[in-house]
């Protein structure tokens, strides 16, 4: 039998509320946190199988630097149309074209599970569950 994955998301508002929906209909734990420090803090007390973060949050970029720096992997930065320019080139995470959240989550599942690898996804069309 499989464990539930359990992923950590950086997300506020709407966008948030929905990852974490999705997340928890597919049957995985989820840690949502808001801030910068909360992150790193739940990043090291539950060694997630995914971290999610919103491109769009003022503590992405610095979130993204600290646990890349750490190997944390799968590390998925979610942005709403183009690569944020803090990310562009940048080694240890998938990077979306795309903010739906069955793709994002379908995503994070296969990545979570290591059964793909990625560079930038566009997630502009719906996935397919």
């Amino acid at each position: 039998m499989n464990r539930s994955l359990i992923i950590l998301i950086l997300a506020e508002g709407t966008c948030g509320d929905a990852w974490q929906a999705e997340a928890e209909a597919r049957g995985m734990e989820v840690l949502r946190t808001q801030t910068l420090m909360a992150t790193l803090g739940q990043y090291i007390v539950s060694f997630p199988d995914a971290v999610v973060i919103d491109a769009a949050h003022g503590d992405a970029e610095a979130a993204v630097m600290h646990l890349v720096s750490v190997d944390a992997a799968p590390l998925i930065v979610a942005a709403a149309d183009r690569t944020p320019p803090w990310a562009a080139g940048r080694r240890g995470m998938t990077v979306t074209q795309g903010r739906d959240s069955a793709a994002i989550l379908h995503l994070t599942e296969r990545l979570a599970r290591r059964t793909t690898v990625g560079a930038p996804v566009s997630l502009n069309e719906r996935a397919s569950a």
